[in-house]
């Protein structure tokens, strides 16, 4: 019998969304059960095999949604293989900083986690300020800044597929 499997995300512009929507297709494609939902969607982990959690990054942080869902399904989460995943547009460049930033950004997600994760990794994000809220979008679409998609398609892939491979096995 197949794995089940919980992609669930925490997105204000999409863009994870879009990313853990391609995880899970992935990992379906590789035989496993998968659902995909919000982390506001999910009310238990427990009937799930294993987990997959991902972030977007907003103000230099995690979505609130992400780490409180880790934190309150801690207990379920600490008997089940666990895979992070962040999106964030600070890797749209390949720089130590960048890779400083982003590895903060998961310190966020395993910090709340409180349990050892079988993988964790950060992809580059897209920057949409047609998508992005409140006073930030505002602020945002009054600049310059343009939209752009930084997101390596099949570097989330490999990801994807390396999580198949190890709870296929």
């Amino acid at each position: 019998m197949a794995k089940t499997v919980l992609v669930t995300y925490a997105s204000q512009t999409e863009a994870t969304a879009e990313v853990a929507e391609f995880i899970g297709k992935t990992l379906e494609d590789q035989g496993l059960l998968v659902m995909v939902k919000p982390v506001t969607q999910v009310p238990d982990a427990s009937p799930f095999e294993a987990v997959v959690v991902g972030s977007g990054v907003q103000m230099e942080h995690t979505y609130r949604e992400a780490q409180q869902f880790l934190k309150r399904s801690r207990s379920v989460l600490a008997h089940k293989p666990l895979g992070l995943f962040i999106t964030c547009a600070s890797l749209s460049k390949d720089t130590p900083e960048a890779r400083a930033k982003a590895e903060n950004y998961m310190a966020q997600l395993t910090g709340a986690a409180g349990v050892p994760v079988v993988d964790q990794t950060a992809f580059a994000g897209r920057m949409d300020m047609a998508r992005v809220k409140g006073l930030m979008g505002m602020l945002m679409r009054k600049s310059d800044v343009q939209a752009e998609d930084w997101r390596d398609w099949e570097a989330i892939r490999q990801w994807a597929l390396g999580l198949a491979r190890q709870w296929n096995a």
